[in-house]
């Protein structure tokens, strides 16, 4: 990098990542793949994930040089290797990752999409209401112990499952209270036995999300009234806070637009 800092990469199936050695030392090549390795690794900046990267490029001027040209930056990435092959290679796996990474994105929304048509034809039909639901705001959520013993922030997102599909909003950095007014769509199919899954999550880019909370509640029972006198209102919003399993909160602001069947 023109910053001179060396480098170690590593290419996974959808994201690079770049470190930089913490602890100087002689024969990194020998410990980074041993077993019980001493060495030490610092993360270089957040990792490029592969759908954000358009191309790599070899420098015309250098030969071991080469630039990433990314979505999200800018400016290129420039990099330099210690040998010509090396920058051969690099370039090469790259680009390769990039279109297999692209075309596995491709064919995935291909078969929602194509899932969604079809689920939606006949679900349609079936479905008694639409939920309109805002997931507004977390309060208090608790951190696990491992993230309290690192003495690391948390940077929670929602889920929202309701019958078969599932939604979450994005992570917000750093907080135990955050605010992400995310609004969500839901069909909904018996009034009377719809269920509304919550989950919290700590997001993290190298290890499984952690749960900050859960907890699952009956559409029916967080309703302002009772189902028959709902029924005979206009869908008029209602904000409940829903309480997870560990004593943290969820406030959610929910709209109830009732379908209607023509013969």
């Amino acid at each position: 990098v023109p910053s001179g800092k060396e480098l170690l990469a590593f290419l996974f199936n959808d994201f690079l990542l770049f470190s930089t050695i913490k602890s100087s030392s002689t024969n990194w090549q020998t410990q980074l793949f041993e077993q019980k390795s001493t060495l030490q690794l610092k993360l270089y900046r957040l990792p490029l994930f592969l759908t954000d990267i358009i191309i790599a490029n070899e420098s015309l001027n250098d030969q071991l040089t080469f630039s990433i040209t990314s979505k999200i930056h800018e400016k290129p990435l420039v990099l330099k290797t210690q040998q010509t092959n090396v920058r051969t290679l690099w370039v090469r796996s790259i680009n390769n990752a990039v279109e297999e990474c692209q075309a596995a994105e491709k064919s995935i929304l291909a078969d929602k999409a194509m899932f969604t048509i079809t689920d939606n034809k006949r679900n349609l039909k079936a479905a008694a209401a639409r939920l309109l639901l805002v997931v507004q705001e977390a309060q208090d959520l608790m951190p696990s112990s491992t993230t309290l013993e690192r003495h690391r922030s948390v940077d929670p997102y929602c889920e929202i499952t309701v019958c078969s599909l599932t939604l979450k909003t994005p992570f917000i950095k750093r907080t135990v209270n955050p605010k992400w007014n995310a609004p969500m769509q839901f069909l909904l199919y018996n009034l009377n036995e719809d269920i509304i899954y919550i989950n919290i999550f700590d997001n993290e880019y190298f290890s499984p999300n952690e749960s900050l909370g859960y907890t699952s509640v009956h559409l029916i029972d967080i309703l302002p009234c009772p189902l028959d006198t709902f029924l005979t209102k206009p869908s008029l919003p209602f904000t409940q806070k829903v309480y997870l399993n560990n004593g943290s909160s969820v406030i959610i602001k929910c709209v109830v637009q009732i379908l209607t069947t023509s013969n």
